[in-house]
C-alpha cells in the first residue's frame, strides 16, 4: 500500500510539473518585447558603434524587435548580423521574461592605421593583429603608418598571412611596432606617425619636437623604445628647447642615441 502511495505521489508531482511547464511556455510566448537595451563597451576609448546605428542596422536587416513576442526573433541570427560589423569584436543577445531584450557589444581596439597608395587605401590593425576597415562616422586616434608599405587589400588576420610573402612580413612588422607603442601610455601620446622609407626602415614622427626619429628595422624594437623614453623623460637629458635644435634622433646604433643638429 505504501509503495502504491509513493508511486501515486510521484505521478501527481510529474503531472503537475508538466502542467506548470506548459503554462510557463504559454506565458513566455505571450510576452512582448517592451524594451531594447543596447550596452556598448567603450572602455578602450573608441566610439565606432552607437546605439542608434545598431537599431537602424537591425531594422534594415528586417529585425522588427519592439512589440514582437520574445520568442519570435532568432537571437542567434541577431548576434550573427551584429558580428559582421567591422568594429564588433564580440556580441551577446539575450531576453528576460519581463520583455527586455539585451544586446551587449564589445568593440575592437585598433592600434594603428595603415595608409597605402597615397591614402587611396587605408585600414586599421587591431590589438589582436586583425585588419579592420575604416568607419564612416568615427576616426580612431592611433599612429598612422605610411610610406613604402607593400601590403594591400587582404582583410584577414595577420596570423593567417603567408610568411613567404615579403609584403605579409612587412605588415606583421608594423603590427609588432604598433603593439609596443600601444602598450606604453607615453608613446601612445607622443608618436603620431611612422614612415617606412625606401630601405624598409622606420622613422617615427613625434607629437612634441620637430625632429625625425630614425628607428631603423624592427630588430631590438623594445630596447630602442626604452632608450628613447629614457632620453625624453630623464631630467638630466636634453630640454624641450634644446630638443628642437636637433634634426634627427638616430636609434639604429646599439645602446646609444645619435643626435644630429639642424
Amino acid at each position: 500500500m505504501r509503495k502504491v502511495l509513493v508511486i501515486f505521489a510521484w505521478s501527481f508531482f510529474l503531472l503537475g510539473s508538466i502542467v506548470l511547464l506548459g503554462f510557463s511556455e504559454l506565458d513566455y510566448h505571450q510576452i512582448l518585447i517592451k524594451d531594447l537595451r543596447i550596452d556598448i563597451d567603450k572602455s578602450n576609448g573608441h566610439s565606432f558603434i552607437t546605439k542608434s546605428q545598431i537599431e537602424d542596422y537591425l531594422n534594415d536587416k528586417g529585425f522588427q524587435l519592439k512589440g514582437d513576442n520574445v520568442h519570435l526573433p532568432n537571437l542567434k541570427e541577431i548576434e550573427k548580423a551584429i558580428q559582421k560589423l567591422p568594429a564588433t569584436k564580440n556580441v551577446e543577445v539575450y531576453a528576460y521574461n519581463n520583455g527586455e531584450l539585451n544586446i551587449k557589444i564589445t568593440q575592437r581596439n585598433p592600434i594603428a592605421r595603415v595608409l597605402l597608395n597615397n591614402g587611396y587605401l587605408s585600414y586599421y590593425i587591431d590589438e589582436d593583429g586583425t585588419i579592420m576597415s575604416l568607419s564612416d562616422t568615427y576616426v580612431a586616434r592611433v599612429p598612422v603608418f605610411s610610406g613604402n608599405i607593400q601590403y594591400g587589400d587582404h582583410y584577414k588576420s595577420i596570423k593567417d598571412l603567408s610568411i613567404h610573402d615579403p609584403s605579409d612580413e612587412s605588415i606583421d612588422e608594423i603590427f609588432q611596432l604598433a603593439n609596443l607603442i600601444n602598450k606604453d601610455q607615453f608613446f601612445k601620446s607622443q608618436i603620431v606617425q611612422v614612415f617606412v622609407n625606401k630601405q624598409g626602415e622606420y622613422e617615427l614622427i613625434p607629437r612634441v619636437g620637430k625632429q625625425r626619429i630614425i628607428f631603423g628595422n624592427i630588430n631590438e624594437a623594445k630596447e630602442k623604445l626604452i632608450r628613447l623614453k629614457e632620453f625624453y623623460t630623464n631630467r638630466n637629458s636634453i630640454s624641450v628647447k634644446e630638443l628642437n635644435m636637433y634634426d634627427t634622433l638616430n636609434l639604429k646604433y646599439s645602446n646609444q642615441i645619435v643626435c644630429s643638429k639642424r
